[in-house]
């Protein structure tokens, strides 16, 4: 059941959600977040994926469209079977993925109309694994801020990044397309691995 969400923007932003911490190791938590100021209908909007090592996934979509101080939140839970966990660890596994650099935040606040990000948490042996990117419209001739002032290794790094986690967030897409059941607001963990769990027990 779809419910509205009452986040105002000033003390929940999209970039809060990005950047909540996971208390727990779970196996992976994907979360993408974008700002499009620069349209017509401002819309902000943010997807957080947390998959246990036991294939329990639980899925939040919110979506805001400005000047609306609301968020239209959908929250959705289920469990991965066998095949699709073996493509999950197959896609995390990836050599090239598994080499990925830490992802390097940008600093704010972002001076854009648009900007995306996305960061997936991978639990290792012994760490967990934060790659991520951002995009958005990039001055190159007039730079006002951050993201357009990031040195340039830091862009390139989002550039290489950006292709790293391409099939991992096409899964991901895929899997919100799979039926599952939709919990209300009140399940909301965001994404959080203890609080989900102490919602599971």
């Amino acid at each position: 059941m779809a419910g509205t969400s009452k986040l105002l923007l000033s003390v929940l932003s999209p970039l809060a959600l990005l950047f909540q911490p996971t208390h727990d190791r779970p196996l992976v938590r994907i979360n993408e977040m974008s700002m499009d100021f620069a349209s017509v209908h401002k819309v902000t909007a943010n997807t957080c994926v947390l998959v246990q090592p036991d294939g329990h996934f639980h899925l939040e979509v919110r979506v805001q469209r400005l000047p609306s101080p609301t968020a239209m939140l959908h929250i959705y839970e289920g469990s991965l079977d066998e095949l699709q966990m073996l493509r999950l660890h197959g896609l995390l596994d990836a050599r090239d993925l598994l080499d990925a650099k830490d992802f390097q935040a940008p600093q704010l606040p972002l001076m854009t109309s648009f900007v995306k990000v996305a960061t997936a948490e991978i639990s290792r042996e012994d760490h967990i694994q934060k790659v991520g990117y951002l995009t958005w419209k990039e001055r190159t001739e007039e730079p006002i801020g951050p993201p357009d002032t990031e040195p340039a290794s830091v862009k390139e790094q989002w550039q290489r990044s950006r292709l790293l986690l391409e099939p991992l967030l096409e899964w991901s897409h895929a899997m919100q397309l799979v039926k599952m059941s939709e919990l209300p607001e009140s399940a909301s963990t965001l994404c959080d691995a203890m609080a989900a769990e102490q919602d599971r027990n």
